[in-house]
């Protein structure tokens, strides 16, 4: 795709080859991909078209560096600039902008509202996209200290038994926000499955910097089971998986692999641990 965009492409190819390489770029962790992103939207006229690509470019900003305010405004964006030409897109942009809304200081009293405004609807009547709301209500609840019950219905509504990850794939935050709630609600083997679910999928797509997050959601979970070596095996995939630019994560898996080799009285190899990819990124 490099080569391809070098040739150059005509014209009327350029914006499509120029997306089609971000999202390779975001696939194997390259922080070039939100480059290849903004020089696309540039030559994109169609309003539809802007509005996924900015839905794209709201998550790549999340997995580069944790970005949630900003990736608010970029999902924002994409709401204005589609308007209601798709309804179908427009719940995913919305879904996405409410779970990095709630995690902005800003907004954060806003958005949860509005997400809890849902609570009051049938799941008869929520499309896939806003089942993932429900996903930012479950983390909203878990960091207020809702009850553990609470946390873990919030976090299945928004899985839907598998209609969120089938809705929206494996690259959704939404998704993982959810998974990581069945895990603090103690709900350890429902997490561990909807890891495997996703796993599935991500290898289909051959998708590394999804994979890891697999790996890493899957680790705690394995570890509060008592089950160390898988602990340790996906923690580690993990920090491997995430040695690119793209590691929003990865001092928490780190910190997994850690204290699982300490369970393990595998204390030299805890130690070495800590000796992860371009940790100065995550200090100060």
């Amino acid at each position: 795709l490099s080569r391809a965009l070098a040739e150059p492409p005509p014209p009327p190819l350029r914006a499509r080859t120029l997306l089609a390489l971000s999202e390779a770029e975001a696939a194997v962790g390259d922080a070039a991909a939100l480059d290849h992103l903004d020089r696309a939207l540039e030559l994109i006229a169609d309003p539809r078209e802007r509005a996924e690509a900015l839905l794209r470019a709201g998550w790549a900003i999340i997995k580069l560096a944790g970005g949630y305010p900003k990736a608010a405004d970029v999902f924002e964006r994409g709401l204005r600039e589609l308007g209601e030409r798709d309804e179908a897109l427009a719940d995913r942009l919305w879904s996405a902008y409410l779970g990095a809304a709630l995690v902005d200081p800003v907004r954060g009293e806003e958005a949860q509202a509005q997400v809890r405004s849902l609570q009051r609807r049938s799941s008869e009547t929520l499309t896939g996209a806003e089942h993932g709301l429900f996903s930012a209500l479950a983390l909203a609840g878990a960091f207020a200290g809702s009850s553990h019950e609470d946390v873990r219905q919030l976090a299945e509504r928004a899985l839907a038994e598998g209609r969120l990850l089938a809705d929206e794939g494996p690259e959704s935050f939404g998704y993982w926000n959810a998974v990581g709630c069945l895990s603090w609600a103690d709900a350890l083997e429902a997490a561990v499955r909807t890891c495997d679910a996703a796993l599935e999928e991500t290898r289909r797509r051959g998708a590394i910097v999804t994979a890891a997050q697999c790996y890493y959601a899957r680790s705690w979970p394995n570890f509060w089971m008592g089950n160390l070596a898988e602990a340790v095996a996906d923690a580690q995939a993990a920090v491997d998986g995430w040695s690119g630019d793209w590691g929003m994560y990865l001092p928490a898996a780190v910190y997994w692999l850690v204290v699982a080799r300490i369970e393990r009285d595998e204390l030299e190899a805890a130690a070495g641990a800590l000796d992860y990819p371009h940790p100065e990124r995550y200090r100060g």
